[in-house]
């Protein structure tokens, strides 16, 4: 039978062990600073997502340009083919596609499809005053998102701030201090967050 003390020291080697990955009360997590640092586009989305603001430039007839939010249907609005489904698609691909229907209209029609701005939607939960989904534009910062959740409240443990993120099938927790988010330490404001994060505070 162990001991108390056994049991202890027991939990510390495992702790150790982990090395990067937390342990303790918050359960396993592993530090944002302790993450290795993705490139500088890791974080953008290629796909057209629902309230992107896009840009469809027709090269040679300004008339049939547009630019617009891509409704929640999934469609945009573009002069001569009205509604047109683009969520999912890469703007390479939407640019091939364009060029093909807008060929009943246009001779030889070129392209240049641009997401001018991309929407993420996370989820935010826990000791924030206004808890729920939230739109954020890229890229967006674990601060940026607690801001637009009203803050902290007072019950809040500023030690105890964890994104949880789909990895492969599994979900990796990390964490971050209010102090390293506000205090715009390096690690904490390079990470960004994408669609389907869940970003919880303790």
């Amino acid at each position: 039978m162990y001991s108390c003390v056994n049991r202890s020291l027991v939990r510390i080697v495992f702790c150790l062990l982990l090395g990067a990955t937390g342990c303790g009360s918050y359960g396993q997590y592993v530090w944002v600073h302790h993450r290795p640092v993705e490139p500088a586009n890791a974080a953008a989305r290629n796909l057209i997502g629902p309230g992107d603001l896009l840009e469809v430039q027709v090269y040679g007839d300004e008339k049939m340009s547009t630019r617009g939010r891509v409704l929640a249907d999934g469609t945009l609005t573009v002069p001569l083919l009205g509604p047109v489904q683009v969520v999912g698609k890469r703007p390479e691909e939407l640019t091939a596609s364009l060029e093909e229907q807008l060929k009943r209209y246009i001779t030889v029609p070129k392209l240049t499809v641009i997401i001018q701005e991309s929407l993420i939607s996370v989820a935010v939960i826990g000791e924030v005053k206004q808890a729920g989904m939230i739109e954020l534009v890229t890229p967006a910062t674990v601060l940026q998102a607690l801001a637009k959740a009203g803050g902290l409240t007072e019950y809040a443990d500023s030690a105890g701030i964890f994104v949880l993120r789909n990895q492969g099938g599994s979900t990796q927790r990390i964490r971050f201090t209010y102090e390293a988010l506000t205090k715009a330490e390096p690690a904490a404001i390079r990470f960004h967050l994408k669609t389907g994060d869940v970003l919880v505070v303790d």
